[in-house]
């Protein structure tokens, strides 16, 4: 009785480990078809997820490149900002140059020339509709500043003190075509003669000096400055050099062309003089 048990056992178990070895044979060979199957599957979604993905990609990809747009036209915008500055501080040091070149050609002119009074005085007022006919300065009576008294500017010659109040004076420009009784001295080759500046031709852009004492032979080149011989004006103030001579039967009625020493076009400081 007890071998019939035992051998029932041993029966079942022989049985039971056969179905389990079976089970487990049936399973690795599944594994094997599914991982046969799966492959391609795994292929086509990979595929399809590549395809999905590309949109979101090229978005990123553009956030990036509109990022770095805006950054760059931040930028440019701070680049143009600074070169405008520096372009506007070119500018004003250009100006101020200028302007000191003046003043200090100003200052050498009337340096040069014996007299008992000078003042210099930045220009305030110059209106475009006057441009060439007069311009306001800033030195008056409180600087001793008198009618009458001449102007330079540029090195050279401008105009005539026809106004002082106590603290502006206005000036009366040479170019504006006026009449002036202002002595002048032309110095030659053979000697020097006088003659008066009496106006300026806006065409030839030269005083006109007329009046002269002298025969003597003027030719382009010579120099003309004031001779001081009225008692009013002051003596040796550069007017120009001789452009042109306007002959006559008479040489006394000559007219003679001075092309001025001082640029009537720019005038930022002003020097009188006086005696």
């Amino acid at each position: 009785m007890k071998k019939l048990r035992i051998s029932r056992f041993v029966f079942f178990a022989v049985v039971i480990l056969l179905l389990l070895s079976f089970s487990l044979s049936l399973l690795f060979r599944n594994l094997g078809v599914i991982s046969v199957v799966s492959s391609p599957i795994r292929s086509v979604v990979a595929r399809v997820d590549s395809v999905v993905s590309a949109p979101f990609r090229s978005l990123g990809s553009l956030n990036e490149d509109i990022h770095d747009l805006f950054s760059t036209y931040s930028e440019n915008k701070k680049l143009k900002k600074k070169v405008a500055e520096l372009e506007n501080q070119s500018e004003e040091i250009a100006s101020l140059k200028t302007e000191n070149e003046q003043l200090n050609n100003t200052i050498n002119a009337s340096s040069t020339i014996s007299t008992q009074f000078s003042a210099t005085g930045k220009v305030i007022v110059r209106s475009p509709v006057s441009w060439y006919e007069s311009l306001t300065v800033k030195i008056g009576k409180d600087k001793n500043v008198a009618k009458k008294m001449l102007a330079l500017s540029n090195g050279g010659l401008i105009g005539v003190v026809d106004d002082v109040d106590s603290s502006t004076s206005n000036i009366a420009l040479l170019a504006n075509g006026s009449d002036f009784s202002i002595p002048v001295k032309i110095s030659t080759a053979s000697g020097d003669l006088y003659g008066i500046l009496e106006s300026f031709d806006s065409e030839k852009k030269c005083f006109v000096v007329s009046n002269l004492n002298s025969s003597t032979d003027v030719v382009e080149g010579d120099s003309v400055v004031t001779s001081g011989l009225d008692g009013d004006t002051v003596a040796n103030v550069s007017v120009g050099s001789v452009s042109s001579v306007k002959n006559s039967s008479e040489n006394l009625e000559r007219v003679v062309y001075v092309k001025p020493t001082a640029d009537f076009s720019d005038i930022s400081y002003v020097t009188v003089v006086g005696d």
